[in-house]
């Protein structure tokens, strides 16, 4: 067991404090004073030199003695906060300390403020910080020390979360399995839990149940949708609808087979041939004809080549003046781009050296040497922006130049392919047109008693089909009628497969009816049983948790409107909540908290209890107590 007793605090220059030294001796001590006279600060000392931190938990807090006026008293101060301990009876020293950092720098007459700084000592031997934290810590880690050190600690700053899990370590609860086996009915539960939290398999349960739930709420209206099927279906006579479509099936294979033989038959062959033969002939008259006319042709004056030449001219000149639009395009773009670094470049150099010449943290000012520096930076700065944007500018004045030797010597290809288009349109000219072509002699009057023959004969061949077409219609439609006959009494016989699905499914609903309700009896028998057994732990681990303090208590569980339980961890005395206690009162619950925490972790620390005038007798803590007490009588601080 560790038992650590204070022998001596001191505080120097800390917060409203001056000076203060008592040495308690490992005794309990009262200290008095009136309001604002510094007791609570000496509970802020003795935290900050342990954790740098205040009686709030705050490390943000003034450490410095302040003027009226709210600003430092005295810049020179070094605040110092030094306890004396016992540890087992061995005796240990903790100090800390907190001052200002000036600095003289070069070329400078005046100190210039440069921060603060912080020394260690663990039994008066000077340590770096983290040497300084590992000797606190070897004492006890903080937050198992503020439980030990502050009444309020435990009930009014943790989180209840945090004080229920503290509890169930102290008192060794055990797991929920073990707490079942204490009690042969929750054998059921501990088996269907197969390793699961009582909270998870909760939930699962509550899960299948609403699935379950919703299953039996549907299931009677599912079944009357198809108890209306059956009713609407049953009435139709199947075997009577299939007989009539089978003797239409009959039919059609009579009607399909005299549409075969019709088809067969062809009364336009001998026309159709005739037709075959002139189409033949009328043919080869027209190649005839072609002989005829390219024997006339060839072309000695050489045309066409000049004609050829033209085209090629034409098609090169177009494409330079494509390219020329493109480059003229390209040249807009940069002549953009050498405007936009123009601007750029304004308003770069319109940019001033505007540094503040005060020190944003202390409000001193700045030395020139400093400022000097950072102007140069600036200028620096700016004039190598200045030069990249001239660079891009010139990089982008010699790329318009270079597209403009570009355009110049597209242009001139132009004009010269132009020239050369027009040289070879007036040799064109020159040229005199050649002799017309000729067909062969009577070849229009042969071709048109050819056409005038085969036209004659689609005549005949249209009207040779017309009787056999007008047949073929008939017997389609015959059979087209008959077929959308037989599609209705498929569609109607059909029914009787949806028929027979909505039989076999109201018995499939019956059957999930009876499977619902015999799985949520046992469900819900096992969620019964799992209430059951919150119950009995709530009053097991209370009745373990309680047992351990003399007069505080512990709510656990609280009861919820639905019946259920909700986890908590409620302070209570004799019934009362915490928070509906007097001071008081609060003061010694909180003693006897520390006492069973002392007790089952084996440290004991010394116990500040601020406000301590309200209580007549302090509750023994088995610690050392260090009494807070108002006195209006004391103007200054008085140890008694």
């Amino acid at each position: 067991m560790a038992n650590i007793t204070l022998t001596r605090l001191t505080l120097d220059n800390f917060k409203g404090c001056r000076h203060f030294e008592f040495a308690p001796m490992g005794e309990n001590v009262t200290i008095a004073g009136d309001n604002a006279t510094g007791k609570t600060t000496i509970l802020d000392g003795w935290l900050w030199l342990l954790w740098g931190k205040d009686s709030r938990g705050r490390k943000d807090f003034d450490i410095k003695p302040l003027d009226e006026n709210g600003n430092v008293a005295d810049h020179d101060a070094i605040t110092a906060v030094t306890a004396e301990l016992s540890v087992d009876g061995t005796p240990r020293s903790l100090k800390r300390t907190y001052a200002e950092k000036w600095t003289t720098r070069r070329g400078r007459a005046e100190p210039v403020f440069d921060g603060h700084e912080s020394e260690y000592y663990v039994d008066q031997v000077p340590v770096k910080k983290n040497a300084f934290d590992e000797a606190v810590a070897g004492l006890a880690d903080e937050e198992h020390f503020r439980l030990l050190t502050s009444v309020t600690w435990f009930p009014e700053q943790m989180k209840w979360q945090d004080r229920r899990a503290l509890l169930f370590s102290l008192a060794g609860i055990q797991s929920d399995e073990e707490i079942m086996e204490t009690d042969s009915r929750f054998q059921p539960l501990i088996e269907a839990l197969g390793g699961r939290s009582v909270a998870d398999y909760r939930k699962i349960l509550s899960a299948k149940r609403k699935g379950l739930v919703t299953t039996k709420t549907d299931l009677p209206a599912r079944m009357d949708e198809q108890a209306m099927i059956v009713k609407e279906l049953d009435r139709i006579d199947f075997g009577s609808l299939r007989a009539q479509r089978q003797a239409m099936a009959g039919r059609v294979a009579e009607k399909d087979q005299a549409l075969t033989v019709l088809k067969s038959e062809d009364p336009t062959a001998a026309l159709r041939l005739e037709r075959a033969e002139l189409e033949a002939k009328g043919l080869k008259l027209d190649a005839e004809n072609q002989i005829f006319r390219a024997g006339q042709t060839s072309d000695t004056s050489g045309r066409d080549a000049i004609r050829r030449s033209i085209a090629d001219l034409t098609l090169a000149i177009d494409q330079k003046n494509a390219s020329v639009k493109a480059l003229e395009a390209d040249m807009e773009h940069y002549k953009g781009k050498v405007e936009g670094y123009r601007m750029d470049w304004l308003a770069e150099n319109a940019v001033e050296f505007d540094a503040p010449d005060t020190c944003p943290t202390c409000g001193q000012k700045l030395p020139k040497t400093r400022m000097e520096a950072a102007r140069k930076s600036f200028e620096k700065s700016k004039a190598e922006k200045l030069r990249a944007i001239e660079a891009a500018g010139e990089e982008a004045n010699d790329r318009i130049d270079r597209i403009h030797e570009q355009i110049e010597t597209e242009k001139q290809a132009a004009a010269e392919l132009f020239a050369k288009r027009n040289q070879r349109e007036a040799e064109l000219a020159a040229i005199p047109e050649a002799a017309p072509v000729e067909d062969l002699p009577d070849y229009a009057a042969k071709k048109a008693e050819i056409v005038k023959a085969v036209e004659s004969l689609d005549g005949k061949i249209q009207a040779a089909r017309k009787p056999k077409k007008t047949a073929e219609e008939t017997l389609i439609r015959e059979i087209d009628g008959i077929r959308q006959d037989m599609e209705q009494l498929s569609a109607a016989i059909a029914q009787e497969t949806r028929l027979n699905a909505a039989r076999q499914r109201i018995e499939e609903l019956r059957n999930q009816a009876v499977t619902a309700s015999k799985a949520l009896e046992e469900l819900d028998g096992m969620l019964f049983l799992m209430e059951d057994f919150s119950r009995y732990k709530a009053e097991f681990v209370e009745e373990s948790v309680n047992g351990m303090f003399d007069c505080a208590s512990f709510r656990l569980f609280r009861e919820q409107i639905n019946g259920g339980l909700e986890e908590c961890c409620d302070v209570v005395f004799q019934g009362i909540p915490y928070g509906s206690l007097n001071n008081g009162a609060r003061i010694n619950i909180g003693i006897d908290i520390i006492k069973t925490i002392s007790q089952k972790t084996g440290v004991t620390v010394p116990l500040f209890v601020d406000n301590a005038e309200s209580v007549t007798a302090l509750w023994p803590s088995g610690s050392q107590q260090i009494r807070l007490v108002v006195d209006e009588n004391a103007k200054e601080l008085t140890i008694r």
